[in-house]
């Protein structure tokens, strides 16, 4: 092989893992929210279907959204 075409096949490679860090999917019975380092960034993803976020820098946390909050009086 020469050393461009084994050149363009690291690139290839870097490009897949890059999507492949930057995409994620949302469940019908799931939520999403999307932490930058550690902060809440933006509202939380309640649609079903391929999502995109930042790769390396951004982080999907999936929850269940068919928990319920609890609005009585503590006891």
């Amino acid at each position: 092989m020469r050393p461009s075409n084994i050149g363009q096949i690291v690139v290839g490679i870097a490009l897949l893992v890059l999507l492949g860090q930057s995409a994620y999917t949302v469940s019908e019975t799931q939520q999403v929210i999307i932490t930058q380092f550690g902060e809440p960034v933006g509202d939380p993803v309640v649609a079903s279907g391929l999502h995109f976020k930042l790769p390396f820098i951004q982080r999907a946390n999936v929850f269940d959204r068919r928990f319920l909050e609890w609005d009585g009086n503590p006891t």
